[in-house]
């Protein structure tokens, strides 16, 4: 009976050891590395609006924009410091834009409420 309940003790520990590996909140995340004067796009073919937590997790600061997926004009920016978190709520019709304008790399971790389709690198200025 107690070789049982051994094995029952090491089998409730294994399971819920991998339950809370499984449930790690890390898996609505994309890391993302921006080279020098470059800017990545995010969700320009979701269909819906969506919300996104930035977190700048790099040396410089980045811009953070939205803008209209189809006339492609800015509906709304912000700076965002290295160290430093924000969450933006894009709207329907809009991409969210992570903008590198400085010659050094940047990092910023995207966290995601949703499936987002619709991820791209692009030289400023084009």
């Amino acid at each position: 009976m107690r070789k049982l309940l051994s094995y029952a003790s090491i089998l409730l520990i294994a399971v819920s050891t991998f339950g809370l590996q499984s449930c790690d909140d890390d898996s609505g995340y994309a890391n993302v590395t921006i080279p020098p004067n470059e800017q990545f796009l995010l969700g320009e073919y979701k269909t819906g609006g969506f919300q996104v937590k930035f977190s700048n997790t790099g040396d410089v600061e980045v811009q953070i924009k939205t803008i209209d997926t189809g006339t492609k004009e800015q509906t709304s920016g912000f700076g965002l410091p290295a160290g430093s978190t924000q969450t933006v709520n894009v709207r329907e019709g809009n991409t969210a834009v992570i903008v590198n304008d400085n010659d050094e790399e940047a990092v910023v971790r995207a966290y995601l409420d949703e499936q987002v389709e619709g991820m791209r690198y692009e030289a400023l200025g084009e």
